[in-house]
């Protein structure tokens, strides 16, 4: 009978999701806010890691807001460990690459400084 209840209240629950999908689809002039809004929900924890987040100091958030914006095409590619000592690591080989080439840029224009 508790079984029957539940998968009632699920029924009913996804029917009332439809409508109100339908609804906001229907009178949104953007449609990709809809999307947005689905992902908010389908991510319960992601307000807990928005505010986390934000709470960053500076510096550690740029790093991570830059390695995430670097890898957003290729989210595949990112690696990550965790030391005993609490180091968090992330590695990618986009980002590597990056960082090589800023590094060859900021030698040649030391160079170029000397010369």
């Amino acid at each position: 009978m508790k079984r029957r209840r539940r998968q009632d209240a699920g029924a009913r629950t996804r029917r009332e999701l439809r409508i109100v999908l339908r609804q906001l689809a229907g009178t949104c002039r953007d449609p990709a806010r809809v999307i947005e809004l689905y992902y908010w929900a389908a991510e319960p924890d992601l307000i807990g890691i928005l505010r986390r987040y934000i709470s960053l100091p500076d510096e550690p958030r740029d790093a991570l807001r830059a390695f995430l914006t670097m890898t957003s095409d290729c989210p595949e590619t990112v690696e990550v460990t965790v030391s005993r000592e609490g180091n968090v690591t992330f590695r990618s080989p986009v980002v590597a690459n990056v960082m090589r080439k800023t590094e060859c840029l900021r030698i040649h224009d030391e160079h170029a400084e000397v010369h």
